[in-house]
């Protein structure tokens, strides 16, 4: 194999972590709206950089449209020597989870019920908006496999916050709310389905 996505997957790994603890902090130190404004500024930033490198970022003149949903799934499945399209799932899927994790937390969206709709709904929002400058300026491929990756990825982030949003720590250990595990399953499912399909390309297709 060699696929070239495990510094990235390290950093978002990193950056989950490194949210959940400091979600913690907060609530320790009761100082949610301190919180809050962080990760609005992280959001932020976060926004103008991804829109900066799909959009001005390019130097592609290329107007394409892919019609057919899933072909880069179909051909990962079908086809061996296709790493690069590979390698392009799992980044558009995984550049979309911070937006999933900041979201909520920077428009106050914590305990309510319209967090989770809200923040894949902005997440496909935002991919469908990046799809369209492509295909405006002729600066890359507009495709659905694309907002689908994203918007997967936006879910993940999501869990990922609901799963913050339930759990805390104090001088008597770990308390995890029940049902907060639920927000993992996007993360877990992810996972599974790509070993599987990591598996199925090296003992079967291959």
């Amino acid at each position: 194999m060699s696929y070239c996505v495990y510094p990235q997957l390290f950093f978002i790994v990193a950056a989950s972590v490194a949210y959940l603890w400091l979600n913690n902090r907060s609530k320790v130190k009761n100082q949610p709206l301190k919180f809050a404004n962080t990760c609005g500024l992280l959001l932020t930033v976060y926004a103008a950089v991804l829109l900066y490198l799909a959009l001005m970022g390019r130097t592609t003149e290329i107007r394409s449209v892919h019609t057919t949903p899933f072909w880069s799934y179909i051909s990962v499945l079908t086809v061996y020597n296709t790493f690069d399209i590979l390698e392009q799932i799992f980044e558009n899927i995984l550049v979309f989870i911070p937006l999933g994790i900041l979201f909520p937390e920077a428009f106050h969206l914590r305990g309510k019920r319209c967090a989770v709709p809200l923040t894949i709904g902005a997440g496909a929002l935002l991919s469908f908006v990046i799809e369209l400058g492509q295909f405006t300026y002729a600066i890359g491929c507009t495709e659905f496999d694309d907002l689908f990756n994203n918007t997967l990825g936006c879910a993940i982030g999501c869990g990922v916050y609901c799963f913050a949003s339930g759990i805390s720590a104090d001088s008597n250990g770990l308390h995890i709310k029940k049902g907060a595990l639920k927000g993992l399953l996007p993360a877990a499912i992810t996972a599974s389905a790509v070993v599987l399909i990591l598996l199925y390309r090296e003992f079967i297709l291959y």
